[in-house]
């Protein structure tokens, strides 16, 4: 899969995690090593992954992805670990009491770990592989973010997010994202050690970021934001969300989305002001970086845009025939955005990437983007 390609198939997923099974039940993967799968199951496994896609937990799930990782470590396998092992654990963590929290983020050291030392061997018998070196990072970047959140090993932590930083090349597409996330990670860590004024600093260092395709369409996290103003920091948060607002809210980065997310920012600065942190999972939970050393491929960005738009559209039909199901409805029906919230994620229409329109239509007509080329695929 291409690195932009893959971002953006992975970022809608990611947000559908943080926002969906952070409520979900308070159990999940448990930390099992490739033994407890067989090598027929591996294969299985491999050949059609679609149980990483169906947001339960599965207890060879972890397993199956390090059997995978094994087999071909420059594969997509470290990036659905990361994804739909870590993701799901590390979206619903933030519920657990503190003693169910650190066993979360423990598990996740041991399988990222496990995973890492697969694709550094392989990494060592390929130097400079492309494949490797963006899989390696990401596992890295796993990494860092569990020890942050399991409160442990600050050193390692500190060491993974300088080299990340270090190696950052502008030609990356996901420059901006390792910009932004490590210097959160590194701030995060910094208050834990009670260096207010390097906390400070990393949080706007993060706001440099000159933004990517999934800051300016998704948005950044604000955890180390919350904490700070925890910290009785509301300058330094404020300022922090004007930087945010320079590709979050601008027209030209995040077209159709931009005044929404203006408002939500403005939203923000009027809570803050009055003593309150946001009340938003992003304000609670940190986003997952996935690194790839890739240059950007504009083509990819299209087509990644085009494909969201398409999922987002069998979304909205879905919602459409739920609905009639349950309204009884006859099929020239036509139901509004608020007909159908209660049957969408987050209770309203998605936003294409693109800046384009959706027409409901009726219940015997497909829903449709104003875009050029977006359509409910067939």
């Amino acid at each position: 899969m291409k690195p932009i390609l893959r971002a953006f198939a992975l970022a809608p997923c990611l947000a559908v995690t943080l926002a969906a099974l952070a409520t979900a039940a308070q159990t999940g993967p448990a930390a099992n090593t490739p033994s407890t799968v067989s090598a027929a199951e591996i294969t299985a496994f491999m050949q059609a992954p679609q149980s990483l896609f169906d947001g339960s937990p599965n207890p060879k799930q972890v397993p199956l992805l390090l059997g995978a990782i094994q087999r071909e470590p420059a594969g997509r396998w470290a990036t659905f670990l990361q994804a739909y092992a870590f993701g799901f654990e590390h979206a619903r963590a933030w519920r657990l009491p503190p003693a169910s929290r650190a066993e979360v983020y423990t598990r996740a050291i041991e399988y990222l770990t496990a995973a890492r030392e697969t694709v550094s061997r392989a990494l060592q018998a390929k130097p400079g592989n492309r494949e490797l070196t963006g899989n390696l990072g990401t596992l890295d970047a796993g990494l860092a973010l569990a020890y942050v959140e399991s409160g442990t090993q600050a050193k390692e932590a500190r060491a993974i997010a300088e080299t990340l930083l270090a190696s950052n090349t502008v030609t990356n597409w996901n420059y901006g994202n390792v910009i932004y996330d490590m210097h959160s990670l590194l701030g995060r860590i910094a208050l834990g050690e009670g260096d207010m004024a390097a906390a400070r600093r990393h949080l706007a260092e993060s706001g440099q970021t000159p933004g990517s395709p999934q800051l300016d369409s998704f948005g950044p996290d604000f955890v180390l934001a919350g904490e700070l103003l925890r910290k009785g920091e509301r300058d330094a948060v404020l300022a922090h969300l004007d930087k945010v607002a320079v590709f979050w809210a601008n027209p030209d980065r995040s077209p159709g989305s931009a005044a929404e997310h203006q408002k939500k920012l403005d939203t923000w600065k009027q809570t803050i002001r009055a003593g309150g942190i946001p009340d938003d999972p992003s304000w609670r939970v940190a986003r997952l970086l996935l690194v790839d050393s890739k240059p950007t491929d504009q083509t990819a960005v299209r087509n990644a845009r085009r494909k969201i738009c398409g999922n987002q559209l069998k979304w909205i039909e879905a919602a459409k025939q739920n609905w009639a199901l349950d309204k009884r409805k006859a099929e020239d029906a036509t139901p509004t955005a608020e007909d159908l919230a209660g049957y969408l994620q987050g209770g309203r229409l998605p936003k294409c990437p693109d800046g384009g329109s959706y027409v409901i239509g009726k219940l015997n007509q497909p829903p449709a983007c104003s875009v050029s080329g977006h359509e409910l695929p067939k």
